[in-house]
């Protein structure tokens, strides 16, 4: 990584080391209470949310990453468990990101927290107090139900309908959604393989129509 020093030389580059980034590290944790100065206050410590943690996994491509990876793990371990300055969230998409993290830190400083589907009630509640106030889409207030039935009750599909909502200025056809499309095109080739060019090489269909319906019946 290089970056452009404050106060010199605009054209000149200075490489940033693993070295570097665990003394900002250092420095940040160090200018944080201890856990007993936010009990003392009754105010609870502050959350460290780190979206999309399975991008860390990028590090360990070199091994300059990966020296860096274990100063960032250690970093966390030592301000969450040791010194309780904070909490640190780690989020991800990545079904395996768990495991991976938790074979780094090799002992239990990992608890995971599955996020699926909400209620009916908690994805209308997000739905109108979170995500339309945040895209100020007006046009959509009182439709949770219509929105639902192509979206179901999962935040981040929600929140990718009603972005794409307003940015077809309230035109998005249902079926032009992008999430509904691609599966509807994967269920579509699943039924209809596409021909290929060697015969030697079969492409049978994924699956029968019966077997859709059974699927549905069961859902």
């Amino acid at each position: 990584l290089k970056v452009k020093p404050f106060g010199g030389d605009p054209f000149s580059e200075r490489v940033i080391t693993s070295n570097d980034v665990s003394k900002l590290l250092d420095n940040i944790g160090n200018a944080l209470p201890r856990w007993t100065r936010w009990d003392g206050y009754k105010v609870p410590p502050p959350i460290l949310v780190i979206d999309e943690a399975n991008m860390f996994s990028q590090l360990c491509v070199s091994e300059e990453g990966k020296v860096l990876l274990k100063s960032i793990l250690n970093w966390m371990v030592v301000n969450t468990k040791e010194k309780g300055r904070f909490h640190v969230v780690l989020t991800s998409s990545d079904s395996f990101f768990f495991n991976w993290i938790a074979n780094l830190l090799h002992i239990p400083h990992a608890t995971p927290y599955v996020v699926g589907d909400l209620s009916r009630e908690e994805a209308k509640e997000y739905f109108e107090k979170q995500v339309l106030p945040r895209y100020e889409c007006k046009e959509l207030e009182g439709k949770f139900d219509h929105v639902r039935r192509i979206t179901g009750t999962r935040m981040l599909i929600i929140d990718n309908y009603v972005q794409e909502y307003q940015n077809y200025d309230g035109k998005l056809e249902d079926s032009k959604f992008s999430i509904y499309r691609s599966e509807y095109l994967k269920l579509k080739r699943g039924l209809y393989p596409r021909i290929l060019k060697y015969s030697d090489k079969p492409n049978p269909p994924l699956w029968k129509d019966y077997d859709l319906i059974k699927t549905m019946e069961a859902i």
